[in-house]
């Protein structure tokens, strides 16, 4: 990629689809973390329902403002630069949501019981 758009904006290209994801996976955290605690009657308002939200809802603010900057940019000022922070950003959604419900539906399918001991925290060996 860096010899097709140069070091720097390669660079840039791909801190957008790694940044974007990270924002991704610590919203689906965030969520997880509510559902979790709630399960095991641990949640407390604050640590796990109000911080997490605030936390999700900067996030995707985030996420709309920097798909908003993309999308514009690829519509309205065509470059090979512009296409690959758009091919960047489209990847990077579907390989989380892809992959997320490929997963899934993998351990529901073969190994369910994965998925129904998900958060328990125990050292028994699943090979």
């Amino acid at each position: 990629m860096g010899l097709i758009f140069g070091p720097l904006s390669a660079a840039f290209v791909l801190m957008a689809g790694t940044g974007i994801s990270i924002i991704i996976v610590h919203m689906i955290a965030n969520t997880s973390l509510t559902i979790y605690t709630k399960r095991i009657n641990k949640f407390n308002l604050l640590k796990h329902g109000i911080l997490p939200s605030i936390a999700t809802i900067l996030g995707l603010i985030v996420v709309y403002f920097t798909m908003s900057n993309i999308f514009t940019k690829f519509f309205t000022a065509p470059s090979a630069v512009n296409d690959a922070y758009f091919a960047s950003f489209i990847i990077t959604i579907l390989w989380i949501l892809g992959g997320g419900i490929v997963v899934t539906m993998y351990y529901r399918m073969k190994k369910p019981e994965i998925l129904r001991d998900a958060g328990e925290f125990n050292m028994k060996s699943r090979t």
